[in-house]
């Protein structure tokens, strides 16, 4: 069975859509909530009138007007135990889905092995000298405890997947939806890891 290091991690994170008001989700707010301790807040960038990003324990956190995206930046930290916290102190917030994605790169040696699952008939009819083919992805949607869709892509360049990544989508009516699916995150890594290990680099 093909190893994937933990640096090959390239994404892990949770992402709640629906309506935000960007100007609360700061720092301070999140201290005040007690959501994060006063030493772990670092200074947000504002990216425009609607957007700001900013590091905080461990994650890089985006608030937009229709979106929060919580990145892990260590193997420890819990992107969707952040954003169950945030929906929980916003009960009024629509929120129409959460999802938890993973993503990783394999060895070049496993993503030879796996450029058989996604090679193409019509990849190989177009291919000519003067049309190469650069890449090749396809993507997979099963559903998951007939809650949730996990959409699964490989991505190939020049022969060999590249990446393997993961998406945990689940439809959500409210705030408190919203948490209960951000905080499907570990499991939902976890079944990531499974699929990744037992099924696709077996």
């Amino acid at each position: 069975m093909e190893e994937v290091s933990p640096e090959t991690v390239q994404l892990a994170s949770c992402v709640a859509v629906g309506r935000f008001n960007p100007a609360i989700l700061t720092p301070p707010w999140l201290i005040e909530q007690e959501i994060l301790i006063n030493s772990e807040a670092e200074i947000g960038q504002p990216l425009g009138s609607s957007i700001l990003q900013f590091r905080a324990a461990g994650f890089m956190w985006q608030a937009s007007l229709n979106k929060l995206e919580v990145h892990a930046e260590s193997p420890d930290s819990d992107p969707g135990e952040f954003v169950a916290q945030v929906l929980e102190k916003l009960p009024h917030t629509p929120i129409r889905a959460v999802g938890n994605n993973f993503a990783v790169t394999v060895t070049p040696q496993a993503g030879r092995g796996l450029f058989p699952l996604i090679a193409c008939s019509l990849a190989d009819r177009l291919t000519t000298p003067e049309h190469e083919v650069l890449l090749v992805s396809t993507t997979l949607a099963l559903s998951h405890e007939k809650e949730a869709i996990i959409k699964i892509t490989l991505e190939a360049e020049q022969g060999e997947v590249a990446a393997v990544s993961f998406n945990f989508h689940r439809d959500c009516a409210s705030t408190t939806a919203g948490a209960e699916a951000a905080r499907k995150w570990k499991a939902d890594r976890d079944e990531a890891r499974r699929l990744l290990f037992e099924k696709i680099l077996s």
